[in-house]
């Protein structure tokens, strides 16, 4: 989370007015994150989340609190909107649309655990299977032309050795795109780090941030979380994470075989896709206070192992 829209305190209280939330005692924001603008606010009843929305127009953000409704009616960690006296959810701050949730208990694991991790692959899978069926179906904003722009700008501002690298990647990404398409999709998260989640203690209590919410492979969204999840703080590789999190999932979703067969390949494209829309901010936004920027080189280092690792890969996944 971060701050681009600054709200002032006088105009959160005149919203909340129309909220049963209590008087508003105090607003911070919160910095971590790269997409949307947050705030802590604490009332003279509880906390919440202020989001304002950077990207997303109204009519879109609909389509997303309508999915974390529909998670929430299935029983699933999340944090629904709060409407206000006259049933809305999203108001207009600071000429943004915004939305108030709850503050929900927990933190983010920095280093999580074994039992961590077999949690939020079951609470993963469950997810999937919840929105096998859910409409509609929100296209993936990171299409074709997305990869194709970023690879187009990236390659003239990096090294000549990242440019290399980049290039050769994205050669390879190609030209899985036929065994990408045809693998088992419905709506996914598309954004399961650890800083999307809240745990106290071993239990996840909840998955947050679905504004990057798409109609994807599932295996896509399960790529992702094994990319951040089972890495340390130096980039090394668990096995032991790796395996807790395949058993997780599957023990409540099994794979397909196809993709058991592309698992390595879509490993390889999570770490490419996050490396892309890191260095993407990096070389083109404007450094300002306020605003978190993280580092690219997590994602490439990640990739280059992978590009170095297919033997292991396919041995585990293989079981």
């Amino acid at each position: 989370m971060s701050v681009y829209t600054e709200v002032t305190f006088k105009s959160l209280q005149n919203k909340l007015i129309n909220y049963n939330c209590g008087e508003l005692c105090d607003l911070q924001p919160i910095l971590s994150g790269t997409t949307n603008s947050n705030y802590k606010v604490s009332t003279t009843k509880d906390e919440y989340v202020l989001t304002l929305f950077e990207q997303l127009k109204k009519d879109e953000l609909i389509h997303y609190l309508n999915l974390v409704s529909h998670l929430y009616n299935c029983g699933l960690p999340v944090a629904p909107a709060i409407k206000d006296n006259d049933g809305v959810e999203i108001i207009i701050l600071s000429g943004k649309p915004a939305i108030i949730q709850p503050f929900l208990p927990g933190a983010a694991p920095e280093t999580p655990s074994l039992a961590q991790i077999d949690f939020f692959s079951k609470t993963v899978a469950e997810l999937h299977i919840a929105l096998k069926d859910f409409k509609p179906k929100i296209e993936n904003t990171f299409s074709t032309y997305w990869y194709n722009k970023s690879v187009d700008f990236l390659s003239t501002k990096m090294p000549a050795q990242l440019s290399s690298l980049l290039l050769d990647e994205w050669r390879y990404i190609q030209q899985q795109k036929n065994n990408f398409d045809s693998l088992p999709k419905g709506m996914v998260h598309a954004d399961l780090f650890r800083d999307n989640t809240l745990f106290v203690g071993e239990k996840l209590t909840a998955i947050i941030d679905f504004y990057y919410a798409c109609n994807e492979s599932w295996l896509f969204d399960l790529s992702i979380a094994v990319t951040d999840w089972c890495f340390d703080e130096g980039f090394n590789f668990s096995v032991d994470k790796f395996k807790a999190l395949m058993n997780g999932y599957q023990s409540k979703r099994r794979l397909h075989d196809d993709e058991l067969r592309n698992f390595y390949s879509m490993l390889r494209m999570s770490a490419f896709r996050f490396w892309l829309s890191r260095a993407n901010i990096e070389f083109s936004i404007e450094h300002k206070e306020n605003v978190y920027i993280k580092p690219s080189y997590e994602y490439e280092k990640k990739l280059c192992f992978y590009r170095e690792s297919e033997k292991l890969i396919t041995c585990l996944v293989q079981g």
